[in-house]
């Protein structure tokens, strides 16, 4: 709880920063639950409007597998505006390939505090400029890193069984 906490203070004081001169309007909604099913029915239920912006804060793949995947991804597209912005603490390549194959177009961002870099995403090129192609090249060249989709977490769920079982 107190992790969760933590969190939650230091996404507002993001949120603050990045927004300290402009004027909006924001609300927010917390979901609890399997992220994938809640947002979408909350979304129904509720004829939320498109996604303008997207702070995707999972944990970690290992941690939370199913919100990093090409699927959840094309979700958030799914929800999303033509103008929306994804932006994650991450720059794994595993997860930005998952992105490129949900076709989202991805930019490396530096970090905030002491990560190195980050990763934005958008639908529209046109928003952030032209694509990152040093950032794509890099991506294609990665042969090691998969990209993230429901098959890749069972594969590796039932090869970490299989690993516990064999001690």
């Amino acid at each position: 709880e107190d992790g969760v906490i933590d969190r939650l203070e230091i996404t507002k004081d993001i949120i603050i920063d990045i927004t300290k001169n402009i004027v909006l309007h924001f609300s927010g909604v917390i979901l609890i639950g399997d992220g994938r099913a809640v947002l979408r029915a909350h979304c129904q239920k509720f004829s939320t409007p498109p996604f303008h912006a997207i702070f995707q804060d999972a944990f970690s793949p290992r941690k939370n597998p199913d919100l990093w995947t090409v699927e959840w991804f094309d979700l958030l597209k799914e929800l999303s505006g033509k103008e929306v912005i994804l932006s994650t603490y991450s720059s794994s390549t595993s997860i930005r390939k998952s992105l490129l194959k949900a076709q989202w177009n991805l930019y490396n961002q530096k970090g905030y505090g002491h990560k190195k870099a980050m990763t934005k995403a958008t639908l529209n090129e046109d928003i952030l400029g032209e694509k990152d192609q040093e950032l794509l090249n890099k991506l294609a060249l990665s042969q090691s890193s998969p990209i993230y989709d429901r098959d890749t977490f069972d594969f590796l769920d039932k090869r970490s069984q299989q690993k516990l079982s064999n001690k």
